[in-house]
């Protein structure tokens, strides 16, 4: 019998991750449910802090803009937590995503 273990939980958080871009980049319709999944992938793979610090924000600077504290934030990345605010999390997702939209151009 396999045993679930930290190596496949990464696996299926990257396949899940791959599969919502595609989504994302196709320009399909994501519903509230799918961004706060895709949210909370990006929080467990530390993809969230990443863009984060890529962009040069603090926790404050998240919070202002998503409308939540600091303390928020910091929660959300230390301890994968989605906020309960469902309007709170999708404006989290979204500027994770502008975020990446950004830097993937800042790249090019």
């Amino acid at each position: 019998m396999n045993r679930w273990n930290a190596e496949s939980h990464k696996c299926l958080v990257k396949a899940l991750d791959d599969m919502l871009t595609h989504c994302y980049d196709k320009g399909m319709d994501t519903t509230t449910d799918t961004r706060r999944g895709r949210l909370l992938t990006w929080l467990e793979s530390g993809t969230a802090q990443r863009l984060r610090e890529r962009a040069g924000l603090t926790f404050n600077e998240v919070a202002e803009r998503i409308g939540v504290s600091h303390v928020t934030v910091r929660r959300c990345e230390k301890e994968r937590y989605v906020p309960r605010d469902r309007d709170a999390a999708i404006r989290y997702y979204e500027l994770l995503a502008r975020l990446r939209d950004e830097l993937k151009d800042a790249e090019r």
